[in-house]
């Protein structure tokens, strides 16, 4: 796991600190990498918090005196309890990085060497991390082997908080020693997919030798540049200076151009723009037609008032979306609180649907074209290859199939699978999931459920 793969290598910059930088070319769908979690674990309640198996800590494997994690009995029997307590402290805030956090205090227990590859790490907002770790001394005492000071400990959760990736099928958090060294950039030329405790990471776009490989790090797909680099900054500590943060157009805050000679064109504001009344950072892309700070303080206000009245209203359905975007006139549809409320409503349709009942049917063809506006909204703001358009086509095509329309779901796990194809490498398990329910769609609401849930897809 510590090795570098021999087709790309790790580089010390003034700039960046420690890169991967490439050795050969590669073009898009090439697998550079294939990692293991060197921790995990699952937010959820009812997992293990060593293993993410279905059981407690007390019954795992792991925590035995023969495991790898070897705990004592009376350590063992406090470890879920304080888990859930120290998802309350700032810095811990989540119950995968609580459990992630007490899998490195065992680590260490067992060997103090254990950790010495997290060392050369990034760790942000380290007060933050040792205002907590003081509380969780404090909360669980005999968690802390001996020689395991707070500066050390708050520098190990530092770290996890900086470098973890989400695990999207344990619904949880996992770290992984070489991916994180990989830079971030909001346009990488790198995408990683995970399953369980694995990670891929695949070229999206040609890759020239030499050329630093990237990834995103927060998968911030849909926000706006101003709130995507405030994320960032908050959680890993540096502020983005890539070319989507500052001369890129911003097309998650998308609105429709006022020229009247233009009847199609978007106007997004570029980068972060500076002074949002500034008229070069608001331009349409159709016509290059420049508003003025009279139209920009039209369209922020237009903005505003739409974003207001979405948050305050409850349980709307498609119709009603649109309904409220028509009022808005200058917002395009494709704009960022559109899409979020688009997809709140695309998930609760979704889950009513799974109820079963006689409205079934007509809610699941709502649901569908919920989703269907979520691919649309995708294909058009996102670049040609990202991550997420499986994740919305996948959505799109489950909920074909739960109102009754499989060739419809078959095309859409086609496309899945030939996006997932570009962004996770061909043989990959995410990929060859989605080949599987392509060739095989379910042809009823109890046949997906089974697929799923049985994780043989």
């Amino acid at each position: 796991m510590g090795d570098t793969p021999r087709h790309f290598t790790v580089m010390n910059t003034p700039d960046r600190g420690r890169v991967c930088v490439a050795t050969q070319a590669f073009k898009a769908g090439d697998v550079l990498l294939e990692d293991l979690a060197f921790v995990h674990a699952s937010e959820l309640p009812d997992r293990c918090l060593a293993c993410c198996g279905f059981h407690e800590a007390s019954a795992c494997f792991k925590l035995k005196p023969q495991g790898p994690l070897p705990c004592p009995p009376e350590l063992l029997e406090e470890l879920d309890a304080a888990a859930d307590e120290m998802c309350d402290l700032d810095a811990v805030n989540t119950l995968d990085r609580a459990r992630c956090f007490i899998q490195c205090m065992l680590m260490y227990r067992k060997d103090p060497l254990s950790l010495d590859p997290l060392a050369p790490l990034t760790a942000a907002n380290l007060p933050r991390c040792l205002e907590s770790v003081v509380s969780i001394r404090e909360l669980i005492p005999g968690l802390f082997p001996d020689g395991m000071t707070n500066d050390r400990a708050a520098r190990i959760l530092g770290t996890l908080n900086t470098n973890s990736h989400e695990l999207e099928q344990v619904e949880g958090s996992g770290l992984f020693l070489m991916a994180c060294i990989m830079e971030h950039d909001c346009t990488p030329n790198c995408s990683f997919t995970t399953f369980g405790d694995k990670l891929w990471v695949t070229a999206i776009r040609q890759v020239g030798e030499g050329e630093r490989l990237s990834i995103d790090y927060g998968n911030n797909f849909y926000l706006p540049t101003a709130e995507r680099k405030a994320e960032l900054e908050d959680i890993y500590g540096f502020v983005c200076t890539c070319r989507a943060c500052t001369v890129l157009p911003d097309r998650c805050r998308a609105f429709r151009c006022p020229s009247k000679d233009c009847r199609t064109g978007k106007v997004c504001p570029h980068g972060d723009g500076g002074d949002e009344s500034a008229e070069r950072s608001w331009g349409c892309l159709a016509c290059g037609h420049q508003c003025d700070p009279e139209e920009i303080e039209v369209l922020l206000e237009a903005e505003e008032s739409l974003s207001e009245a979405l948050e305050m209203a409850d349980e709307l359905g498609v119709e009603q979306i649109d309904a409220l975007v028509q009022d808005a006139r200058v917002v395009h549809p494709t704009h960022y609180v559109v899409f979020w409320a688009l997809e709140a409503t695309a998930k609760r349709l979704s889950g009513e649907s799974a109820g079963g009942g006689g409205r079934r049917e007509r809610v699941a063809q709502a649901a569908e074209a919920a989703w269907a506006r979520l691919v649309s909204a995708v294909e058009e703001a996102l670049p040609a290859l990202h991550h997420e358009k499986v994740v919305y086509l996948d959505a799109l095509a489950q909920s074909r199939v739960v109102a009754g329309d499989i060739k419809g779901a078959r095309e859409a796990y086609e496309s899945a699978h030939r996006v997932s194809v570009m962004v996770s490498g061909a043989n990959t398990i995410p990929t060859l999931d989605i080949k599987s329910l392509a060739e095989r769609t379910p042809t009823s609401a109890n046949e997906l459920r089974a697929r799923y849930s049985g994780g043989q897809v």
